[in-house]
């Protein structure tokens, strides 16, 4: 299969399958939408398999009480309130799905996307976008699979679902595809590399300045996952692929 990148996803209900011939010009927006699916996957994992509520309730009053962007991602990250409650759900899910020590950090990161995500949302609303980049296709089964296979960049990565399969599988599953595409979207982006630590209402502003005024939703998009990053404050599952060990190599072939 070359020249093409292909994604297939299905659960249950829900369904998401296209693949972009290549070479094209959508190729950046593909991998755009390609990224909003699979972080919010990621959401939907987190909030569907665990309970969140109490995590919910504190920040909602760090939404409520934080009108300033950076102050209120400061809190969902590092405010006590908010913390305890991850180190709560952290440990309740370590402990069921016996996670060792990488598992554990890579859940602890997981987790923390997902509290800048849930501020973010509330604060700036929709800040990704599905758009029409790409053919519609039939779901390949259930499960997930990912291919690309163009232009020097080859990547394959597969997750089935099955009566085995469990939420820790999947979240992982999101983190190491949210990687591969965060760091190719990174090679197309023209993204200015700060010395200086920027805050996370500097990468909303850098985001939009580089995206014509949000205008190109998927520049956008893929900016702000950059910038916020830069930020120290990321909104993609990508960043908790590091803390796991990486998929056993094919010989002869190169992937990312």
């Amino acid at each position: 299969m070359k020249n093409v990148v292909l994604f297939s996803g299905k659960h249950g209900d829900w369904s998401f399958a296209r693949k972009l011939v290549t070479p094209s010009g959508e190729l950046l927006p593909f991998i755009s939408t390609l990224s909003a699916v699979v972080n919010q996957r990621g959401d939907h994992y987190l909030a569907g398999f665990f309970d969140l509520s109490e995590l919910h309730s504190s920040l909602d009053d760090v939404i409520r009480s934080r009108s300033d962007l950076d102050r209120a991602v400061s809190s969902a990250l590092r405010g006590r309130a908010v913390q305890s409650k991850v180190s709560d759900i952290l440990s309740a899910v370590s402990s069921e799905y016996s996670l060792d020590k990488k598992q554990t950090a890579a859940m602890k990161d997981v987790l923390k996307v997902y509290c800048v995500r849930y501020v973010l949302s509330a604060k700036l609303g929709d800040f990704e976008h599905i758009t029409h980049a790409g053919e519609e296709i039939e779901p390949l089964g259930e499960g997930y699979f990912f291919v690309a296979n163009t232009d020097g960049w080859v990547s394959v990565k597969k997750q089935k679902i099955t009566e085995k399969t469990t939420p820790i599988d999947l979240l992982f599953y999101v983190a190491s595809l949210s990687s591969t595409l965060h760091s190719k979207a990174g090679e197309l982006l023209s993204v200015e590399e700060s010395a200086d630590r920027i805050r996370p209402s500097d990468a909303c502003a850098l985001a939009l300045k580089l995206s014509n005024g949000g205008k190109n939703v998927s520049v956008y998009d893929l900016a702000l996952k950059k910038y916020m990053e830069m930020a120290g404050a990321p909104v993609h599952y990508g960043v908790a692929y590091n803390r796991i060990r990486p998929p056993k190599r094919i010989k002869g072939v190169k992937t990312k």
